[in-house]
């Protein structure tokens, strides 16, 4: 059934999350990452860098004329571009350390978690964490992706814009990935300028991962 933009628009409120709903709104970002994995496989395998890397590799081992060690070099390589996503995605998690609480997380003053409700469902998610007086971190930007091209993220977005204003904020960050297109297109389409790019390799030794892309808007 095709929904249209009013009756989706009145069937999804925005709201705070409440602190029975930590573990709801933990799974929905984090299901919303994992979904990444195919894409990021894709564009990791296809990194100019990491071409360029394995050719020499496997031409090196042809002139050496180890034929079967480029084989099983081709075979590793495929293996590491399988699991790669699933690692760096782990040690992201690791990292994060409002998972445990976002309730009482993003009570703090001048932060904020917004959730996207349908029914008593959780389908989407946006925060903002304090960096300075005039400034605030956009984070967990997640839609569930059955309700994906709804017009959802951009409300989150605005909603979380007006809680920065209110708070006195002149200026909001955000950084995500190059295989993120969808969120990058939002982003932008609302006055988000981009400000640096920086790859970030899973390895030090290997040219694989993620290239990070970070924006920011005066509000």
């Amino acid at each position: 059934m095709v929904v249209d933009d009013d009756e989706t628009k009145a069937a999804i409120s925005i709201r705070e999350l409440r602190r029975d709903e930590n573990d709801a709104v933990v799974a929905l970002i984090r299901s919303g990452l994992v979904g990444l994995t195919r894409d990021f496989r894709w564009k990791m395998a296809l990194e100019p860098k990491m071409i360029v890397f394995l050719g020499i590799v496997v031409a090196v081992c042809a002139l050496l004329q180890l034929f079967a060690a480029s084989l099983v070099l081709l075979a590793l390589f495929a293996a590491f571009v399988h699991q790669a996503p699933h690692m760096a995605l782990a040690a992201y998690f690791s990292r994060c350390d409002d998972y445990a609480d976002m309730h009482a997380y993003y009570r703090r003053d001048g932060h904020k978690l917004l959730v996207a409700v349908a029914g008593t469902r959780i389908v989407g998610s946006i925060a903002v964490a304090t960096m300075d007086a005039t400034s605030a971190d956009l984070r967990r930007m997640s839609v569930h992706k059955d309700f994906r091209r709804r017009g959802i993220a951009r409300r989150l977005v605005l909603a979380i814009e007006e809680h920065c204003r209110a708070c006195g904020y002149e200026r909001m960050e955000l950084s995500t990935t190059t295989v993120q297109t969808a969120a990058i297109k939002l982003y932008e389409s609302v006055g988000y300028r981009l400000v640096r790019t920086v790859f970030r390799p899973i390895f030090r030794a290997l040219p694989l991962g993620p290239t990070v892309v970070f924006y920011e808007k005066v509000l």
